[in-house]
C-alpha cells in the first residue's frame, strides 16, 4: 500500500513539474527585435548586450559535493549510541539541466552518500560497526530568476526516488563469552528537494556554484559546464 502511494505521488509530482515548466515556457513574453539601420549598425555592435550565462536551448552538466547530510534514514540508524569513530565521503551530486527558456530549466539530479562508523556505550560492553549507503535520482525544475554575464541566481524543486541499504554488526563483550549479531535491511522512499543557489562564471562555459536547502545535504558546492558552449 505504501509503495503504491509513493509511486502515485512520484508520478503526480513529475507530471506537475513538466506541465508547469512547459506552461511557463509557452507563456514567456515575446521580445520584438528591430533591425538597426546601416547608419546605426556600428553603434549597435559597440553597445551589444553581453550574453547571459543561462541561455535558452543550452544544456548544462553539474558536478557537486555536499556537506551536512540530511538523509533521515541515516540519522535514524546511527543516532542512538555514543559515536566513537565515523567516516564518510560526503554527498556526491551529478546533475543535467536543459534551458527551456531564459529562466526555466528542467533536468535530472543523481546523488550518492556512504558512511561507515563504530559506536559503543559508556560501559564498553559492546561494539557496533555500521555501514550505510543511499542513492537518489530526481527530476528537477529550476527557476533562474536573476542572471547576467557573470552571475546566475536560482531556486529549484525536485522529486524522485531514493534507495538505501544499511548493515550493522554488533559484538557483545562480557567476562564469559563474546556474541556477534548481524543485521541488514534496505528499502526505497519517495524523495523531494528544495533549494536556492547561485553560479559564478570563471571562464567561458564554466561556473562554480553553491547551493543551500533541503536536499540530501544542507549545503553543496561544485562546478557547472555549458555543454553547448563553443571552445
Amino acid at each position: 500500500m505504501r509503495t503504491t502511494l509513493h509511486k502515485k505521488l512520484t508520478l503526480a509530482t513529475f507530471l506537475f513539474l513538466i506541465g508547469f515548466a512547459n506552461l511557463y515556457a509557452q507563456n514567456e513574453p515575446k521580445t520584438i527585435h528591430f533591425k538597426p539601420s546601416s547608419k546605426d549598425s556600428e553603434k549597435t555592435d559597440e553597445n551589444k548586450t553581453p550574453e547571459k550565462i543561462f541561455k535558452k536551448g543550452e544544456s548544462y552538466l553539474w558536478l557537486g559535493h555536499g556537506l551536512v547530510n540530511l538523509d533521515f534514514e541515516y540519522y535514524d540508524f546511527f543516532g542512538y549510541d555514543e559515536l566513537e569513530s565515523s567516516y564518510n565521503i560526503g554527498v556526491l551530486f551529478l546533475k543535467y539541466e536543459y534551458a527551456l527558456n531564459k529562466k526555466i530549466g528542467l533536468g535530472l539530479t543523481a546523488n550518492y552518500f556512504q558512511n561507515s562508523s563504530s559506536t559503543g556505550n559508556i560501559y564498553n560492553d559492546y561494539i557496533s560497526e555500521q555501514n550505510y549507503s543511499s542513492a537518489s535520482i530526481l527530476i528537477r525544475f529550476n527557476n533562474h530568476f536573476y542572471t547576467d554575464r557573470n552571475w546566475d541566481v536560482y531556486w529549484g524543486i525536485g522529486a524522485g526516488y531514493k534507495y538505501y541499504s544499511r548493515e550493522n554488526t554488533i559484538t557483545e563483550i562480557d567476562p564469559i563469552d563474546v556474541n556477534t549479531y548481524y543485521y541488514y535491511n534496505s528499502g526505497q522512499n519517495y524523495n523531494m528537494e528544495l533549494s536556492i543557489g547561485a553560479r559564478l562564471k570563471v571562464s567561458k562555459g564554466v561556473c562554480i556554484y553553491s547551493e543551500f536547502g533541503a536536499t540530501k545535504s544542507l549545503f553543496q558546492i561544485g562546478m557547472t559546464f555549458d555543454l553547448s558552449s563553443e571552445n
